[in-house]
């Protein structure tokens, strides 16, 4: 079957020269399963999940079926694309298949294949995939180029579809994406990146609420940051007593989310931890396991009762009252956002340069850290600001940061994580197996973190090769 359609609002009955006749082959209903912000439908894959439980997978080129969607090598490859978020029901489609035979002038058949009708809502697209028979391929194309359509697989059917209905979550975005003129004033463009910001938080309170994975805490969390991180790097474009306000308020949101958080990162990898111990020590890890999920319910339900309490609601409408009124906007805040971006942005790579000025595998874990929230500060400000300089020269140089920034998370994570065990260790009541687990958890961790380390210098040094490039974009 093929998966390379002509995509439309609906069938096609002629055009000049050509005509189109169908069969109706049957209808079934399917379910359309996809993560909270459409992972695969993005990545060009369609799970549909029929009546009786089955599957079907609808990849670039091919249209694979499963009995079911427990299926080890289908829960492979979806989880591959979506983990940590889960599959989740998202739309329930009507799908009608048609055979299809298309004709030239003289009623010859030139080209054969099946067309799907996928409905939802009242709403359609049609998805007609084509094979020319011999010697027919030219006019096949001739007579497909005059219908107004686009070419693209069974998921982007279906994805068309899902934007038909509406669905704003096809595209979700936890990163701020504008394309911003020069000449804005920084207000008005502050306050659209915030705008973004807090549409992020609200559409992530309800995962966090029902706990339905771990990645809506986190790019709840993410965006927590990205405001605190706005709110220290470009300063001066709001009332300043509101920016000082607000930033207060931000942190104590932040620092709700902090122990929720860690205990998502350490049951995420519990396995991992397993792995690294011995076979006689392995049983330790259940207790601990049993205690990380303890407190992440406590620390959930804590978070979700903040949430639910009106307080962040409150919050939420009070910051966009500020960032959307003239009336709170800075004599800085009227200026182009052009310039004011460029310092921003060269401040930051200076802190950075300072910073990573005598790193040496002896710097303290804590001033690693350091530069590691600078690499994010900076990371923030050049996707607030993308649209505004050459993508050609900025695209190297945000991957390599991205490594760099990989690098320096896993070099704190292991750092935290020892602390953190050794805490336990000496604060908790735990069985001996369990106390041995920790301690050989925390000396591997150490060894871990001191090989990352390495590797995150050499990161930072050869990222300092853009210092030229900085001076010439952001001068």
């Amino acid at each position: 079957m093929t998966d390379n359609y002509l995509i439309t609002d609906e069938k096609p009955d002629s055009v000049e020269g050509f005509t189109f006749q169908y069969k109706y082959l049957g209808a079934e209903q399917m379910m359309l399963k996809d993560s909270y912000d459409y992972l695969l439908l993005n990545k060009g894959f369609c799970l549909l999940t029929k009546v009786d439980g089955s599957g079907l997978l609808f990849s670039a080129g091919s249209l694979a079926q499963y009995d079911s969607c427990d299926d080890a090598e289908l829960v492979k490859r979806v989880d591959g694309i979506v983990s940590p978020r889960v599959l989740l029901p998202k739309h329930e489609f009507n799908v009608s298949r048609f055979s299809v035979s298309m004709l030239d002038e003289l009623e010859k058949t030139i080209a054969k294949g099946i067309t799907y009708i996928i409905e939802t809502g009242g709403k359609a697209v049609c998805a007609m995939g084509l094979s020319p028979l011999r010697g027919y391929g030219k006019e096949t194309a001739k007579g497909l180029r005059k219908i107004e359509g686009n070419e693209g697989g069974f998921g982007d059917a279906v994805k068309l579809l899902v934007d038909k209905t509406g669905d704003e979550l096809i595209f979700y975005s936890a990163k701020p994406v504008l394309k911003l003129n020069p000449e804005t004033p920084i207000y008005k463009v502050m306050g659209e990146i915030y705008t973004h910001l807090i549409d992020v938080m609200s559409k992530n309170t309800d995962g966090i609420i029902n706990d339905v994975d771990i990645e809506f805490l986190h790019d709840f969390r993410v965006s927590v940051r990205r405001i605190r991180s706005a709110l220290s790097l470009v300063r001066g474009v709001f009332d300043k007593d509101m920016e000082k306000e607000f930033r207060v308020r931000f942190k104590n949101l932040g620092g709700l989310t902090g122990v929720a958080r860690d205990m998502d990162v350490y049951l995420d990898r519990i396995e991992d931890y397993e792995r690294m111990l011995p076979g006689w020590l392995k049983g330790g890890m259940a207790e601990l396991a049993d205690y990380f999920k303890k407190t992440r319910e406590a620390e959930y339900r804590k978070l979700s009762d903040y949430l639910l309490s009106g307080e962040f609601e409150k919050l939420c409408t009070d910051w966009i009252n500020v960032v959307s009124d003239d009336k709170y906007a800075a004599s800085k805040g009227k200026k182009p956002v052009l310039p004011l971006a460029k310092k921003a942005i060269r401040q930051a790579f200076n802190e950075i340069e300072k910073q990573a000025d005598g790193m040496s595998t002896e710097t303290h874990s804590d001033a690693v850290h350091e530069i590691r929230i600078s690499f994010k500060k900076i990371r923030y400000l050049l996707e607030f600001y993308s649209s505004l300089f050459d993508k050609e020269k900025t695209a190297p140089m945000l991957k390599d940061m991205k490594a760099l920034q990989d690098s320096l998370g896993d070099h704190n994570d292991y750092y935290v994580q020892q602390l953190a065990l050794e805490e336990l260790v000496e604060n908790g009541k735990w069985s001996p197996q369990t106390a041995s687990a920790c301690g050989f958890l925390s000396a591997v961790l150490a060894e871990r973190q001191m090989a990352e380390r390495e590797k995150a210098l050499r990161l930072i040094i050869q990222f300092m090769r853009y210092k030229p490039l900085f001076g010439e974009l952001f001068k």
